[in-house]
């Protein structure tokens, strides 16, 4: 045989120090082999596993939470399967436009989302998921810099929750007010001391007013997207 002129020893010693490996390494490999079979199923066998609207309503919330939007995409597909009437579908509708606005606000994209947002606010008047998608549209409008527009739906924001929004507020009547004193026309020099005194007066404060609102812009311009209910986001003046 193939190994007959080997010494009797060696072999004894390589079966031993083979059993020894085996026993060693079999319950570690029994295991590791039991942890590749039992594999997680991915989010469109969790999303066919669910059987209750709820559960796949809360699952499409915590992917939204986790920034995982195609895994919320079919779990949302989900709810609406068991349930078409589904009374928090809006909710579903919002974190899908949110994402859209979010990545607007983000320059992610040059595809505005303004008509949708109306249309979502609009046949959702008067509820919290309709003020919801209006505060992600002014926290994307802020960074955008789009001022006519955010001013324009900053007084039908209910919920006035937001820091950052607050400051952008801030940062729009700053310039708002740079561009009227540079448009207002000089004072002629045959005003007479008192007149003179008083509009000297009335621009003081209104640059030191502007200064203010320009600091308060500085910061809200250069912090991070989401500032809600930071007080600290915004500098009291």
């Amino acid at each position: 045989m193939r190994y007959a002129s080997m010494p009797r020893s060696f072999l004894v010693t390589v079966c031993a120090l083979a059993c020894v490996f085996v026993a060693g390494l079999t319950p570690a490999s029994r295991a590791h082999a039991a942890r590749l079979q039992v594999r997680s199923p991915d989010a469109t066998q969790l999303a066919m596993q669910m059987g209750n609207p709820d559960d796949a309503f809360i699952a499409t919330r915590d992917a939204v939470r986790a920034g995982d939007y195609e895994r919320a995409a079919l779990f949302s597909q989900r709810v609406t399967a068991l349930d078409p009437r589904y009374p928090l579908a809006s909710y579903l509708e919002y974190w899908a436009l949110a994402r859209q606005v979010r990545d607007y606000g983000d320059a992610l994209t040059v595809d505005t989302p303004d008509d949708a947002v109306r249309s979502f606010i609009a046949r959702n008047k008067g509820s919290v998921v309709a003020d919801l998608a209006r505060r992600d549209w002014l926290l994307a409008l802020g960074k955008r810099g789009e001022w006519a527009t955010f001013e324009a739906e900053m007084p039908r924001f209910v919920l006035n929750d937001d820091a950052q929004i607050t400051c952008f507020h801030l940062a729009a009547r700053a310039l708002y007010q740079i561009r009227e004193a540079s448009s207002e026309p000089r004072a002629s020099g045959n005003t007479n001391g008192d007149d003179a005194s008083a509009s000297e007066s009335e621009a003081a404060q209104k640059s030191a007013s502007t200064t203010d609102l320009l600091r308060a812009s500085r910061i809200a311009l250069s912090q991070p997207r989401n500032y809600a209910n930071d007080a600290g986001a915004c500098p009291t003046l």
